[in-house]
């Protein structure tokens, strides 16, 4: 490991700089991407330090500008889990002979991959949020060969893979545009994978699925799947184990409860997430309506081309970066590290009762985890509040 284990973000930048292949990503017993290295094959560069972000500190960025949004085209807005603002951005790309990068369901929607796609068919793969880590290790050879036949890529990736990326790629950065979303941590691609199957084992393939699906609303997560016999499994946050233990913190990565990369500055060219309190922020009633609204951040010249570009095909309002901060706490505040993480992982690894059971018997919290949840909260509350009132 070229970093201590639980700081490790999985990100793969070393893995994809390597040049006598040494380094490999493995699964560990939670089901999170490791470089492993071997030792008989390294013939010590150096190339994966510079690679690493948590080695090689990434420049970041000032926020110039922040807007509440949405677009609007309806269709694309609903399609969304916010305000559709990535399906626009990436109709620009590819107008513009790029290729964009995203996280996309396989193998039966049980993984999560970033992969490269040229068409709006391929952007429909990217859209919506996925709540599992995404496995990123084929993409930045990929990337690199776009970028030298100067074509423009859009990457779209949580802070710590837009900074993995960023150290990786030297050449034609010009073309690259880094999006970042506001990330709530990332959860174990095994946990994800066992829940799914228990949903799945009584049902036909499945043919699609959402995390974030609006049919109850932008502010009422709701998982919804379908399956080729025309049967629907819908259940909301309220209802939904895997939703309210990632919620939860329970089985994030453990990078995610001390993360490198939520800061007032910021890593990418443009940071995308959800406007939650516009209500509190604007009084244009289109804004007020429950079909989702996106926060858009610009923190470089090139995010700012771009913005330009697709401006007019928004309904937007500038809103401050400070209150943008203040209603989605996920910029700069760290996921929670659930108190019996540990004991879910145990048992998780025993595989003695269902997933979704687990999960249940862990959120069930006694007064003294309560507590201890509730102070962690004021705690996030006031580092929030000096993060954003600090110079």
């Amino acid at each position: 490991m070229l970093v201590d284990k639980d700081s490790c973000t999985g990100c793969s930048a070393c893995f994809s700089v390597c040049p006598t292949r040494a380094i490999k990503m493995s699964q560990d017993e939670e089901g999170f991407w490791h470089p492993i290295i071997n030792m008989d094959k390294c013939i010590s560069c150096g190339r994966c330090e510079r690679a690493c972000p948590l080695l090689h500190n990434v420049e970041t960025r000032e926020v110039r500008e922040v807007y509440a949004c949405y677009s609007m085209v309806n269709s694309i807005r609903l399609d969304s889990s916010s305000g559709g603002i990535f399906s626009v951005l990436s109709e620009q790309i590819l107008h513009q002979g790029g290729i964009v990068f995203g996280a996309a369901f396989e193998e039966e929607y049980r993984v999560v991959r970033h992969i490269g796609v040229e068409d709006a068919e391929g952007i429909s793969k990217l859209c919506g949020s996925k709540y599992v880590q995404s496995d990123m290790s084929s993409v930045f050879a990929a990337i690199q060969k776009y970028l030298s036949e100067r074509r423009y890529v859009l990457f779209v990736g949580t802070p710590c893979q837009v900074a993995g990326l960023r150290n990786v790629v030297k050449k034609n950065i010009e073309y690259l545009l880094a999006v970042e979303f506001v990330c709530h941590g990332v959860p174990s691609p095994a946990v994800w994978s066992s829940f799914l199957q228990e949903i799945a084992s009584d049902n036909t393939a499945i043919q699609g699925l959402k995390f974030r699906d609006k049919s109850l609303g932008w502010r009422k997560y709701t998982m919804k799947i379908f399956f080729e016999d025309g049967e629907i499994y819908r259940s909301n946050v309220e209802e939904n184990l895997y939703l309210q233990g990632f919620l939860s913190g329970l089985y994030m990565r453990p990078s995610c409860y001390k993360c490198s990369f939520r800061k007032k500055k910021r890593v990418g060219d443009l940071m995308l997430g959800d406007c939650w309190g516009i209500e509190r922020m604007s009084e244009d009633q289109s804004f007020l309506t429950d079909q989702g609204v996106s926060l858009l951040s610009i923190q470089s010249d090139l995010g700012e081309h771009f913005w330009k570009k697709i401006k007019s095909r928004l309904h937007i309002e500038k809103i401050s970066y400070m209150q943008a901060m203040k209603y989605n706490r996920a910029i700069i505040s760290d996921s929670y590290h659930h108190p019996r993480r540990s004991i879910f992982f145990k048992q998780f690894a025993k595989k003695t009762y269902p997933t979704s059971q687990i999960i249940a018997d862990e959120l069930d919290l006694n007064i003294k985890e309560r507590l201890h949840r509730r102070l962690w909260a004021i705690c996030e509350l006031v580092k929030n509040w000096c993060i954003r009132n600090s110079v």
